[in-house]
């Protein structure tokens, strides 16, 4: 007994999870920065041909905005859990690696990493991207982008890591409003009277706004932007917004022509006060 016991010492995993054949695969994806909802859902539908061409797959469910962990994602990240047949011939980790394949050589521009269920659930709770983690630090902006892509392409020749990223995350492209502070001043609004009505024109106003600072006149609430309540859909509560354009149509120059109020219940379009800059992100 005493020689088995020193001999299973060596062969007993000392790690914190041992490794499962869980039979479930947690694949999270993301696509470019600024990506829309309806382009990304194109590119993963490619995505579920390949899953569902599998033959050890059985089912799978998808999110899109957000993850396993129910944090609320932008329109371009989002995860599949995959169920894969208790009668499957190869292992999970066998399944993984023909589905990552597959997968970069089909949709090269979806960003994916691959893990099982019970290793996910725990880098959530431990916040925890993945199971190896260099952290670089300093304030050079520039020199830590270089020093992350070299250590990214140098853990990408350790033989046995998949999955690599390098923690950039570029920024979509965006829409900056410069107001005109002597004009606004002129017509007697200041900065966050401007923010305010801006913010309705582009996004509307839903529950969780203090209707209080909002200076909304009877004309603008007749045209939208306005959180009008809330409807019951299955267990969930969904708020209704209510705005005057729809966001397919929203447009800088539509937005750039809408009124803003003034003090004295006049309208001025919202040109007269600011200019704008398209920032390619």
């Amino acid at each position: 007994m005493l020689g088995s016991s020193i001999w299973l010492t060596g062969k007993i995993e000392t790690g914190f999870l041992p490794k499962l054949d869980e039979g479930t695969i947690v694949l999270d994806y993301y696509s470019p920065s600024g990506t829309s909802l309806e382009e990304t859902d194109a590119l993963l539908q490619k995505v579920e041909k390949i899953i569902l061409e599998h033959p050890d797959v059985d089912s799978y469910s998808r999110r899109l905005g957000l993850r396993m962990a129910f944090r609320t994602l932008p329109a371009n990240y989002g995860d599949y859990l995959i169920q894969l047949k208790t009668t499957r011939k190869q292992s999970t980790e066998d399944v993984i690696d023909q589905l990552r394949k597959k997968i970069e050589a089909n949709v090269p521009v979806l960003k994916v990493g691959f893990g099982q269920r019970i290793a996910d659930l725990l880098g959530d709770l431990m916040n925890t991207a993945a199971p190896i983690e260099v952290k670089i630090f300093g304030d050079d902006q520039q020199r830590l982008e270089q020093l992350a892509d070299q250590v990214g392409k140098s853990m990408a020749k350790v033989d046995g890591v998949v999955d690599i990223e390098n923690g950039l995350v570029n920024a979509g492209p965006s829409i900056v409003f410069l107001p005109d502070q002597k004009k606004l001043l002129q017509n007697g609004l200041s900065i966050r009277d401007f923010q305010e009505q801006l913010s309705t024109i582009v996004n509307g106003i839903t529950l969780g706004v203090n209707m209080m600072n909002v200076n909304i006149s009877p004309q603008q609430s007749s045209l939208g932007g306005l959180q009008v309540g809330e409807i019951q859909e299955g267990e969930q509560m969904l708020k209704i917004r209510m705005r005057y354009n729809n966001f397919k149509d929203t447009n800088i120059d539509e937005v750039m022509k809408q009124p803003l109020f003034m003090k004295d219940g006049t309208v001025k379009p919202l040109s007269l006060f600011c200019s704008y800059k398209i920032i390619p992100g």
